[in-house]
């Protein structure tokens, strides 16, 4: 009978633990194949576009459509810049991205006006607007950055292009 017993404890044991929700020293034992070659290329484009795909969704959690929204800005706006970077040339296409930007932090900012980063979607909207040709509208940005958000990390920042914009207009 005890040699019964003895061999069903590890059966129980095991079984005990299965039940257990797993934890990051369970991977400690684990070896994950990684296969070399081919490399990983980011495209910012399909990003921005599976961005959109997913703002589609009528019923997306409100916290991720804050995410993507905020993220669809960023990858717009950063897309605004480096063709702005690129020359005269690509200028056109640098407004309408900086406009795409504005229109992802505008949407974020009309359906969650309580963000928790609304300062830092400020700062990014005025650079934003700053690129799509809309200085007196990246100008009211940061004003509203300063005067809703005093304690944000954003606003000596603001406070800065608020000078340099006054200064370029003699103001």
């Amino acid at each position: 009978m005890l040699t019964s017993l003895l061999s069903v404890a590890p059966a129980a044991e095991a079984a005990r633990k299965s039940k257990q929700p797993a934890t990051l020293a369970d991977l400690a034992g684990r070896s994950v194949p990684v296969q070399r070659g081919e490399a990983i290329v980011s495209d910012a484009g399909q990003a921005a576009r599976s961005y959109e795909e997913f703002l589609r969704i009528a019923d997306a959690d409100p916290a991720l459509r804050g995410q993507a929204l905020r993220r669809l800005g960023d990858l717009r706006l950063a897309e605004a810049e480096a063709l702005a970077a690129g020359g005269e040339a690509q200028s056109a296409g640098a407004v309408d991205a900086a406009r795409q930007a504005v229109a992802a932090y505008r949407q974020l900012l009309d359906e969650q006006p309580a963000y928790a980063g609304a300062d830092a979607v400020l700062y990014q909207l005025a650079r934003a607007l700053d690129h799509g040709d809309e200085p007196d509208a990246a100008l009211a940005t940061l004003e509203r950055l300063v005067r809703e958000h005093p304690r944000s990390d954003h606003c000596a920042e603001a406070e800065f292009r608020r000078g340099e914009a006054f200064f370029s207009a003699a103001r």
